[in-house]
């Protein structure tokens, strides 16, 4: 049986710019550019370690978003 195939680069960057969209709306008081850096590095880091590729996406927003929150609240965790 095999998996999924891997999603291309072009599709990786949409999913990633879905996230950014719908986290810059949630956490309006925050920059988009800050929001957008942040994503991206969430996700740089998380596939560099990764070894089931499948949910990268979802653990990006998932991590992304809690670190938004966290700087929102005054806990600067933006560059951990």
């Amino acid at each position: 049986m095999h998996g999924l195939p891997e999603p291309s680069p072009e599709e990786i960057q949409h999913e990633l710019d879905r996230v950014v969209d719908e986290l810059a709306r949630r956490f309006g008081a925050v920059d988009r550019a800050t929001v957008a850096r942040l994503v991206a590095d969430t996700y740089a880091a998380i596939a560099r370690d990764a070894t089931i590729r499948a949910h990268l996406i979802p653990l990006t927003e998932h991590s992304a978003r809690e670190r938004l929150a966290a700087h929102v609240a005054g806990i600067d965790h933006v560059r951990s």
